[in-house]
């Protein structure tokens, strides 16, 4: 493996690194911050998995996660009404039972309080119990630049694995960028993307100014390379979790399954996917954390649940959805991160996250989306689109 280019000494540093996780297996004796040697392996051990992770130089094991589904009472049932609200997040004692869980479009909308819980079930059994798929990953930092979230590769690859089935771009390219670095990034992203006019402005668009430098956008260049743009500026819980790293590369999967057609699919998928993978990749050690980031991203629709009813969610996710995306122009943009987001859980809460993932990959096999929703979820989009959003409007009026 070797650097992209060349680049001056002492002007940014660039890290390869190449993680190789395992599928988790048992009976070997681990002990937390006892030395490991395969990063990322995962073993599991007296009903907990343990993860090889890094500690400066060392290799060691972590802290154990106990993955369990909460045991309900045998003489009580949470009900609807115990759903998260928008100004409370429950302990994961609160979780809504396996009795409240949707198997099915029919009882998507009575089970609407399991939804969350499911989604993130299915999010965590494949981070655990499947590979990583992340390709070659080369981290590029500019020289006036200092990361806000230092592993982003532990990100990448728990988000490759959430959809380890499927196939993901061979080279990854993360460039971090501050405000001081704006032209750096953008002749660094316009040389791995073969000097495309796709992209053009990308980094100023990211960070215009000190207050307002906290974007990131992402690309699948010509030769299938996934690249991430990503300013680093502004410190919040998105830029120092891992989630816009997640986020970001979500977006690559989901372009390189469908190149060209991906804009055949609704637009809300595209965001939408991509905000609830961000939040089930990196808490999917804890149920409450996912909670936390699933409210801070969808508070706005749970604050004004008169406005987002039923009948305007289904114009809004759309039962026949444009090719060219120009539908969702007249609203907010914003709703197709946490509209998108909700419809996305309910979707991965039924079925599981790789085929909703797999939409994209029949869509870029030269399916219709009409065609591939109805193949992988068994009813057709013009009756299922009603009843998600008849759950979410349940979800926000709880």
């Amino acid at each position: 493996m070797r650097n992209k280019g060349s680049f001056a000494r002492g002007s940014l540093i660039a890290l390869i690194l190449i993680l190789l996780p395992v599928v988790a297996f048992s009976a070997q004796k681990v002990t937390p911050g006892s030395t490991c040697k395969v990063h990322k392996q995962k073993v599991t051990y007296q009903k907990m998995v343990f993860t090889c992770t890094k500690s400066g130089k060392k290799l060691v094991w972590s802290r154990g996660v106990t993955i369990l589904k909460p045991t309900p009472s045998p003489t009580s049932t949470p009900s609807p009404t115990s759903t998260p609200s928008p100004t409370s997040t429950p302990s994961p004692t609160s979780t809504p039972s396996p009795t409240s869980t949707p198997t099915s479009f029919e009882n998507l909308v009575e089970n609407s309080a399991g939804i969350p819980f499911a989604a993130w079930s299915k999010a965590v059994e494949q981070i655990t119990f499947s590979k990583s798929a992340l390709g070659n990953p080369t981290v590029i930092i500019g020289p006036n630049t200092a990361l806000s979230y230092k592993t982003p590769l532990v990100s990448l690859n728990l988000t490759s694995a959430l959809y380890g089935s499927i196939k993901q771009v061979d080279n990854v390219y993360l460039i971090y960028y501050s405000l001081k670095d704006i032209v750096w990034a953008q002749g660094e992203f316009d040389k791995l993307n073969n000097n495309s006019t796709s992209g053009a402005g990308a980094a100023l668009n990211n960070c215009r100014t000190e207050s307002t430098c906290w974007g990131a956008s992402s690309w699948v260049n010509a030769k299938g390379d996934g690249l991430l743009l990503i300013a680093v500026g502004v410190q919040d819980t998105n830029h120092t979790s891992g989630s816009l790293e997640s986020h970001e590369y979500t977006h690559t999967i989901q372009m390189f399954q469908a190149p060209i057609s991906y804009f055949s699919l609704p637009r809300w998928m595209l965001e939408g996917g991509a905000h609830w993978s961000q939040g089930a990749a990196t808490y999917h050690q804890n149920f409450s954390d996912y909670l936390e980031e699933r409210k801070r991203n969808t508070g706005e629709l749970f604050s004004n649940p008169s406005i987002y009813t039923a009948q305007w969610l289904a114009e809004f996710l759309n039962p026949n959805p444009a090719t060219n995306w120009a539908y969702w122009a007249t609203y907010e943009n914003y709703r197709l991160y946490d509209v998108g987001l909700l419809a996305t859980e309910a979707l991965v809460a039924l079925k599981g996250p790789e085929t909703f993932m797999h939409l994209y990959t029949d869509v870029g096999s030269g399916q219709s989306f009409l065609q591939a929703f109805e193949k992988k979820y068994g009813l057709a989009w013009s009756e299922a689109v009603s009843i998600i959003a008849q759950t979410i409007e349940a979800e926000i009026n709880s």
